[in-house]
């Protein structure tokens, strides 16, 4: 089953438009690259920086993947973990509501199940 993980950020630049941006910049330097030194320079198109701010931003996409990744193994020990102690849970619970007898006892057990309404007592007949 898939998991949806939300924070709380209102994106500006979502994913998708990021990778075209990443690779409009890309092909942008190399038209630079081939176009010789003279465009290479040009006033807000300093080519030097230009690529700087491609990789820059490359590498934050690729930290930003590596997070996501870490997330998913994170998960996947948290299921790992979660299944058997479920199983663990109930395997306990299933022992301890065959054995235990009395009602304080039974009282306990409401502590693992949280309480739960049980039938109330039939009143006390008049003693003879």
């Amino acid at each position: 089953m898939a998991t949806r993980i939300e924070i709380e950020y209102n994106r500006r630049v979502i994913n998708s438009l990021l990778q075209e941006i990443i690779a409009r910049a890309t092909v942008t330097v190399n038209v630079l690259s081939q176009l010789g030194t003279v465009y290479q320079s040009l006033p807000g198109m300093e080519m030097a920086a230009y690529e700087a701010e491609v990789n820059a931003l490359e590498a934050l996409l690729r930290q930003f993947d590596d997070k996501v990744n870490e997330l998913k193994a994170l998960l996947e020990q948290m299921d790992d973990l979660a299944e058997p102690l479920n199983d663990k849970n109930q395997l306990s619970l299933a022992t301890l509501s065959g054995i235990l007898q009395n009602s304080a006892q039974l009282a306990l057990l409401d502590q693992i199940t949280g309480a739960t309404p049980r039938p109330a007592s039939p009143p006390a007949g008049p003693t003879p």
